[in-house]
This record gives C-alpha cells, sequence and structure tokens, in this order.
C-alpha cells in the first residue's frame, strides 16, 4: 500500500513536470509570436 502510494506520488510528479514543460514551451511560444 505504502509503495503504491509512493509510486503515485512519483507518477504525478513526473506528470505535473511535463504540464509545466508544455506551459513554459506554449509561453516562450506565445512571447516569440507577440513580441517585437
Amino acid at each position: 500500500m505504502i509503495n503504491n502510494q509512493k509510486a503515485n506520488k512519483a507518477r504525478l510528479r513526473r506528470c505535473w513536470r511535463e504540464v509545466n514543460d508544455a506551459l513554459a514551451e506554449l509561453a516562450n511560444l506565445h512571447t516569440w509570436a507577440g513580441g517585437s
């Protein structure tokens, strides 16, 4: 049970990292498209 919870936390952390990376990429694209 505890191991399963640990695995779920690790999976969630990985998901959040991917989401944050995608958001950063979108922000960069938006800045590039709208900048100077």
